[in-house]
């Protein structure tokens, strides 16, 4: 059994067995709460569950609706 935690190093609830948890390959996306400012070719986002905006390359924000 695995014990997991977010990406920000909160403890998710409950346990989890090895059938249960399966490999991501690629880049992991993120969702983009609010678009606070764009400069340049950088824009700074607020990312769902995170506390601290971050400045991305504008070319890695993409639109999955």
């Amino acid at each position: 059994m695995f014990k997991l935690e977010s990406f920000e190093g909160m403890p998710l609830e409950g346990y989890y067995y090895t059938h249960e948890l399966s490999r991501v390959r690629g880049e992991p996306l993120y969702r983009i709460e609010s678009i606070l400012r764009r400069k340049g070719n950088k824009t700074l986002v607020q990312y769902v569950g995170y506390d601290k905006p971050e400045w991305t390359d504008s070319r890695n924000i993409q639109n999955l609706n």
